[in-house]
């Protein structure tokens, strides 16, 4: 992380943790304890790396960021104990994916 930015805690928190709450989700979403279903975003805190639209995985193909510089990046995502991201390349395949229903923020 960027020093004095956030702590590694609170960016857990805020990006797990208070997601799987606001759209209460399932209790097997939002932590690492067992019986939950193992998913995880390994996050290289001071990789710099430039933004460009060709590298975008999401239907978008697009990002506003296309050319800027920034700190941190993904390296690998796990699905359900499975690498379905790794090193710039997707390894998921079509149907892989699970729908995980919750609730609006704020209906919950």
């Amino acid at each position: 992380m960027a020093k004095g930015r956030i702590s590694l805690g609170r960016f857990v928190e805020v990006l797990s943790r208070n997601v799987a709450r606001v759209f209460d989700l399932p209790p097997t979403k939002g932590e690492l304890r067992p019986g939950a279903d193992a998913d995880l975003v390994l996050f290289d805190p001071k990789k710099r790396w430039v933004v460009r639209d060709e590298q975008m995985l999401s239907h978008a193909r697009w990002s506003p960021f296309e050319g800027m510089t920034v700190q941190g990046a993904v390296v690998a995502t796990v699905v359900r104990g499975v690498f379905a991201y790794r090193d710039g390349e997707l390894l998921a395949k079509p149907g892989d994916g699970q729908f995980v229903p919750g609730a609006a923020p704020g209906t919950a």
